[in-house]
């Protein structure tokens, strides 16, 4: 839909205007999907119409940008505080991927990244509360699932070419022989004392990330006769819930973040968006 098409358009009846626009963003989302130049042309409908939770995350995107950036990084990459920048920086950009996607009406793929941000911040809990003993499992979990990659990518090879992924695994397997297992995702947010999280985690595995009865329902239309039909196309309704969670899962790990890198002076800013939040949390109600 270009700019003439919709100059055109505000020169018919309102009512007519709106029924040539819908028709032409369905055949544009049949045709080419969310890759259709109407999701563009959405998000013109789509932002002013969940103007504050867009406005709410572009202020923790600024000041998460902000908190990183004055972060002091010193000491080594397997130190817990270099890791915490990493990790924040991660979340940042899933955020920021969120809002691309929850733009266009993507939310189960805005979702997924909440889950990220949520993860991410089981990490930063966890280096918060025991910095040098998650730094180590954190390194662990690095060194010990490279050794898993190059054992599986050994058996692909042939003798000649898997030697390299042989040498691979057993350098990992010998800088962590006596390090710390690897760690569930549960386990790991009980040691970051967020146990209740888990089920917030689990939920955006079951509605959004995985392909499961629970995230697939949202393609269909259905009624008491049974199927209609199927749903290709933004999710407009499901804007608001999927800004939500990545506000909440993103502004956890910041908090967390802030403590890990002895930031004090941030907790001001984080309850000043912790207000905004429960304020259009209440106004969903």
């Amino acid at each position: 839909m270009t700019d003439d098409f919709e100059s055109i358009l505000h020169m018919l009846p309102p009512d007519v205007a709106q029924d040539i626009a819908n028709k032409t963003v369905d055949r544009g989302f049949l045709e080419e999907g969310f890759l259709s130049p109407m999701s563009t042309v959405l998000i013109n409908h789509l932002v002013p119409n969940n103007a504050e939770w867009f406005a709410l995350c572009d202020r923790l995107n600024r000041l998460a940008q902000k908190i990183v950036n004055n972060a002091i990084i010193d000491g080594k990459r397997d130190d817990p505080k270099p890791i915490s920048v990493r990790l924040m920086l991660k979340s940042n950009q899933s955020l920021q991927g969120a809002v691309l996607l929850s733009q266009r009406g993507m939310t189960a793929e805005a979702e997924t990244l909440a889950r990220t941000c949520l993860e991410i911040t089981f990490w930063l809990g966890y280096l918060a509360k025991k910095p040098e003993e998650a730094a180590a499992l954190f390194m662990a979990e690095e060194h010990k699932s490279s050794s898993e990659r190059a054992k599986m990518l050994a058996k692909l090879m042939e003798p000649e070419a898997a030697a390299h992924f042989v040498k691979i695994a057993a350098e990992a397997d010998a800088a962590y022989a006596k390090g710390p297992n690897k760690i569930r995702i549960k386990e790991l947010a009980e040691r970051a004392n967020l146990a209740d999280q888990y089920v917030y985690y689990r939920t955006l595995c079951a509605v959004s990330a995985h392909p499961s009865i629970s995230s697939l329902d949202r393609f269909i239309k259905v009624n008491e006769d049974g199927l209609l039909g199927f749903n290709v196309g933004p999710d407009e309704d499901g804007i608001p819930f999927a800004l939500m969670n990545t506000v909440n899962a993103h502004l956890w790990g910041l908090g967390f973040f802030a403590i890990v890198n002895d930031m004090d002076d941030t907790e001001e800013h984080l309850n000043g968006i912790r207000a905004e939040r429960d304020r259009l949390l209440m106004a969903m109600v």
